[in-house]
């Protein structure tokens, strides 16, 4: 395996792990409370999706 490759890998799983933690001290929210969000978030990845076909 390349250095930087492992390098690369390595701080990712580091974030990854900081961010399990951060989110393990957090209440875990609701689906009722998530419901909302999540309609957010689909149309959100939509127009994500939709400028990137614009763009490329």
């Amino acid at each position: 395996m390349p250095a930087e490759i492992q390098r690369r890998f390595t701080r990712s799983a580091k974030t990854r792990s900081e961010m399990c933690s951060i989110n393990r001290r957090m209440p875990k929210p609701t689906n009722e409370q998530l419901q909302p969000f999540r309609r957010l978030y689909r149309s959100r990845k939509r127009i994500q999706v939709s400028m990137q076909r614009w763009l490329f």
